[in-house]
């Protein structure tokens, strides 16, 4: 049966629009019910570091650039090694029923405790001890999330060299717009072309003077160096301009992807389902569920999402009404993303493997199997190229632009999650030293000073990225992140029901699906632990390998521990409800 991208999309665009108007504005209206009049954090708070008003457009900006990443490209793309269904389904279905509700309500509930994040939240509406719980979870899922788009830069930069000459001209650039707009008042859309005119030289500077750096670890450093920078520098100066332009990039590709798959005229070449074990995580075979939600971390929803919402958008948003189109819509926006990354590859892989392994077309399609290995090992090039061959078969462009275009859209998203994980990391490592401000004032000094807090995940986050293990950091993020997601829908479902008294059938619209996922993921992270990271430990003593000895503990520690955390706040999320049951 021939199946066109163009009509999946058509389709998803209806049912997109149907659920914010509808189901969207059913929480933001009947649930939350959002006032104008209401102070948000970023009046009452207002510091210009942290706490700072921001253009509702160019907050969107900043949030859908921080929460999107390379979550929602690099995990569609992995996830077509079961065939292009599975991964259609999940991203349509989750985005709008557990992503989009889930980053709308941490949103909001955020903005009502003072901007802080959800394991404040969780205190508030639970007990101090689930509080305290989840903020440990937090950081030990930030290192993952670290480790995992570290990595992931890295390998962007070593195979597109031309990528990483537009993303350094492109920092300083975002800083000048930043200066325009707050210290010289430019008006917003000069501003914009300004920066838009500048990024363009950006990507002609990139592909006339390819920067080449071949060393893996020296790229790594230098990450991890920007990242540490990124973790205290005041928000107005780089992240708020950064992550606008980047929405420019993303909606450029989105637009010009969905233009390009129509006009190219080619049906989707994967098969539906290929195999419902595909090996895709940890070279082991991986059953689509529950293993579907440790590769598709991003696009369908995304427990980061709620620790941005609370850690960084929540200091900013300048009114109430402003919170539906950039939580909920900005989790439909990274859905857009999904998708046109899903089915580019869909349609466009086998020519892209083709033509760059020299293999005859017809034997690609004679044996897919090669292909979806190949999404599994060169998950970045089997984007890059198949979304260069969309404006090549569309456009007639040549796979160079094409292909540095793709490039520039996951770095600079990648490049957002980096610095904005790296800010929350210091966020949460503040809490959890906050008791300390009264029992030892000089230690608390210290450790929440900003540059030192800004270190604590990046640090242990980047000795894992130097280890290169993709394949089995990236599931360890996303079964991390997927949790998170789960637990943070209890927290609000519980806000939604304790504090805002809504009745329980309102309340369920989010517990339901919450434990649902939390169901899921549990399950999934536990078979990760004893199928993956565990036999990686025994793999590493067995031949002496340190680098695998290493992996292996750390993420199988890491893992023991986040399911260990798990447990404890679900146990305590029961003891809690009982107890305010009974009273």
């Amino acid at each position: 049966m021939t199946i066109y991208a163009w009509l999946i999309l058509l389709l998803l665009g209806v049912w997109y629009i149907l659920f914010y108007k509808f189901y969207g504005g059913y929480f933001h209206k009947r649930i939350a019910e959002a006032k104008d009049e209401n102070i948000t954090p970023a009046h009452k708070y207002f510091d210009g570091i942290d706490y700072v008003p921001a253009n509702k457009y160019i907050l969107y900006g900043h949030h859908v650039g921080a929460i999107a990443g390379t979550g929602p490209i690099a995990g569609p793309t992995m996830a077509m090694a079961w065939g292009w269904l599975p991964g259609i389904l999940w991203i349509a279905i989750a985005n709008v029923v557990l992503g989009a509700v889930h980053d709308y309500l941490a949103l909001i509930a955020s903005i009502r405790h003072e901007g802080k994040t959800i394991a404040f939240v969780s205190g508030q509406v639970l007990s101090k001890r689930a509080q305290y719980i989840f903020q440990w979870y937090i950081l030990f899922a930030l290192i993952l999330v670290i480790a995992a788009f570290v990595i992931f830069d890295v390998q962007v930069f070593m195979s597109t060299p031309s990528t990483a000459t537009a993303i350094l001209w492109f920092m300083p650039i975002a800083i000048f717009v930043g200066v325009l707009i707050y210290k010289l008042n430019f008006k917003l859309p000069y501003a914009v072309v300004t920066g838009l005119v500048l990024l363009l030289l950006a990507m002609y500077a990139g592909y006339k003077l390819p920067l080449v750096i071949n060393n893996f670890n020296a790229w790594i450093t230098i990450l991890l160096i920007y990242g540490w920078m990124a973790g205290w520098l005041p928000l107005w100066y780089f992240l708020q301009p950064r992550d606008f332009l980047n929405v420019y990039i993303m909606w450029g590709g989105i637009i010009l992807g969905v233009i390009g798959l129509i006009l190219a005229r080619t049906p989707i070449q994967l098969d539906a389902l290929s195999s419902f074990t595909w090996k895709v995580v940890g070279g082991q075979p991986s059953p689509v569920y529950p293993t579907i939600v440790l590769v598709i971390a991003c696009g369908a929803l995304s427990g980061f999402h709620s620790l941005v919402a609370s850690g960084t958008t929540a200091r900013q948003l300048n009114s109430e009404l402003d919170a539906r189109a950039i939580g909920y819509g900005g989790m439909l926006t990274e859905g857009l993303v999904a998708m046109t990354v899903a089915l580019s590859v869909a349609t466009m892989i086998p020519f892209a493997y083709s033509y760059y392994n020299h293999v005859p077309l017809d034997q690609v399609l004679a044996n897919k199997s090669v292909l979806y290995n190949y999404v599994v090992s060169s998950t970045l090039p089997s984007f890059i190229r198949s979304y260069g061959f969309v404006w090549y078969k569309a456009f007639d462009i040549p796979l160079a632009i094409g292909t540095l275009f793709a490039g520039l859209w996951f770095a600079t998203f990648d490049f957002a999650v980096l610095d904005t994980t790296n800010r929350i990391a210091r966020f949460t490592w503040n809490e959890i030293v906050e008791p300390l401000r009264i029992r030892a004032p000089t230690a608390h000094k210290i450790l929440s000073n900003r540059y030192l807090g800004s270190l604590v995940a990046l640090l242990i986050g980047g000795s894992l990225a130097y280890t290169g293990a993709l394949n089995y950091v990236y599931p360890a993020f996303a079964g991390a992140n997927q949790l998170l997601a789960a637990l943070a829908l209890i927290t609000t479902s519980s806000y939604v029901y304790y504090e805002l008294r809504r009745s329980l059938k309102q309340s369920l619209l989010a517990f339901v699906p919450a434990f649902f996922l939390w169901i899921t993921v549990t399950s999934a992270l536990f078979w990760y632990e004893f199928k993956v990271a565990i036999p990686k430990l025994q793999t590493g003593l067995a031949t002496g390998n340190g680098t695998a000895i290493y992996l292996g503990a750390s993420l199988s520690t890491m893992v023991a521990i986040l399911l260990i955390l798990d447990i404890l706040l679900i146990l305590e999320f029961i003891n809690v409800t009982r107890k305010k049951r009974k009273r």
